[in-house]
């Protein structure tokens, strides 16, 4: 099993192994009814980190027809933006007629994609279609479909926002819906905000006689490839709790799920022993799971920062920053 070391929020994130993976949270709904105009929410998370809707669905009447079909589905979200299916013949009772399926992208009144298919969609009556679209917070929207193998049908970008659209699904007229499923990465970052800044942890520090507060930055490490692999070379800090412990954030120098981790989020903590100088610590991987199991810490020279991460054969130690290097941070 390998772990990635990650140095965050005052001590180091040990993540990516096989059991530590985030796993998605899924939601089913509609399964095998019957809908005429209707619009209903679908279920989702609003701190998802990227968020898919799977939606499938017919047309009860699809009859060809002049023009397009009255009846039309699809998804709409709570930001304006809707992906819509409708059938339709490109020349009706000409020669040169063929059936379409159509898929639009609007947001708000912005038509983002248009695109027609004669083939890779049902285009007949009751003849089920799915519709999947996937939407990160940072605003990247990806759009599939068909009635088999899913066909690429759209990639945009949309303006990114701390909280995630919720999405309902749409109908004109009246569908068959199969089925509807919603998945989402959860936002595991939420649990581990906290209301320090730099700025702050700055000022603390310069009066603070604790020898253990203060910003510690990476030294050296000894750890066993076959188990652990090291993430980055952090910056992380150390704050003193009412009840004598510490409590570790996350400065800088992650890259292993970097994006994710912002300065001043929990990463650990130090609980003392009855030995002077030994802790024994709590950790979050890189996967912001908790991590509590056979974790300690001790202070060596008054200077050194030394985690153990016996399990994995791993050793990070942390260098107390001096302040005339704060400004760095």
């Amino acid at each position: 099993m390998k772990r990635w070391l990650m140095l965050v929020v005052a001590l180091m994130a040990i993540g990516l192994s096989a059991s530590a993976l985030v796993l998605p949270e899924t939601v089913y709904s509609l399964t095998r009814v019957s809908m005429c105009d209707t619009v209903v929410a679908i279920g989702g998370d609003e701190r998802a980190q990227s968020l898919t809707v799977e939606i499938r669905a017919a047309v009860v009447n699809d009859r060809e027809r002049v023009g397009e079909s009255t009846t039309t589905w699809g998804v709409r979200w709570s930001d304006g933006l809707a992906v819509m299916l409708r059938s339709g013949n490109s020349a009706f009772g000409g020669a040169m007629d063929e059936r379409y399926a159509r898929v639009t992208v609007m947001w708000g009144d912005s038509l983002m994609a248009d695109c027609k298919f004669t083939k890779g969609f049902a285009m007949v009556s009751r003849r089920a279609n799915t519709l999947i679209v996937n939407r990160t917070r940072e605003g990247g929207v990806t759009v599939r479909g068909g009635d088999g193998v899913p066909l690429e049908i759209a990639s945009l970008s949309l303006p990114g926002d701390d909280t995630m659209p919720m999405p309902s699904f749409v109908c004109q007229g009246r569908v068959d819906v199969v089925g509807a499923m919603v998945e989402w990465l959860p936002d595991r970052s939420a649990p581990l905000m906290t209301e320090w800044t730099v700025e702050r942890l700055r000022e603390r520090f310069e009066v603070s006689t604790d020898p253990v507060e203060g910003f510690w930055q990476y030294f050296d490490r000894r750890n066993d490839p076959d188990y652990a692999r090291l993430g980055g070379r952090y910056v992380i800090a150390a704050v003193k709790e009412d009840g004598g412990g510490y409590t570790l954030l996350y400065i800088s120098g992650a890259e292993v799920n970097g994006p994710q981790w912002q300065k001043c989020m929990r990463k650990g903590g130090l609980t003392p022993t009855v030995f002077v100088g030994q802790y024994d610590m709590s950790w979050v991987d890189a996967t912001m799971e908790q991590m509590t199991k056979d974790l300690n810490a001790r202070i060596e020279q008054d200077a050194l920062l030394v985690l153990e991460f016996p399990m994995y054969k791993s050793r990070l130690r942390f260098s107390k920053m001096p302040s005339v290097l704060w400004d760095r941070l």
